[in-house]
């Protein structure tokens, strides 16, 4: 089904807005573009999966609640991953709302919380 989302990405002072970006959800999958990446989430019952491919990077997240797990952040310039980790806090699914906030580490560096929110729309 085509559908329109929303969504804001928090972190610190920063805050990134997109609306009305134009995706498609089949079998659990969130497919879209915005001006930097190609975007899929896969919503399973107790984890989300996020897939988030640029013209730099490809990083694939597994968002488990109450969990720390592996990042894999591939840098395409370097042709490498750096060694990056998240601890979601909260993962909260529903039929057409996500919100996740967790930790991120990058090279063992602490970088803060994010708050990731998507909204799905019919178009």
């Amino acid at each position: 089904m085509k559908c329109l989302v929303d969504y804001n990405i928090i972190n610190n002072n920063e805050n990134l807005q997109f609306k009305d970006v134009e995706a498609v959800f089949k079998n659990n999958i969130l497919s879209f573009k915005d001006e930097n990446d190609s975007i899929k989430i896969t919503i399973n019952n107790d984890n989300i999966i996020m897939d988030k491919e640029s013209i730099a990077s490809n990083i694939t997240f597994n968002f488990i609640k109450d969990r720390k797990t592996e990042v894999k952040y591939y840098i395409k310039l370097f042709d490498s991953y750096l060694n990056t980790c998240i601890l979601t806090n909260k993962l909260e699914i529903s039929n057409r709302r996500i919100y996740i906030e967790y930790e991120l580490w990058v090279e063992d560096e602490y970088m803060g919380i994010f708050k990731y929110e998507l909204n799905i729309k019919e178009m």
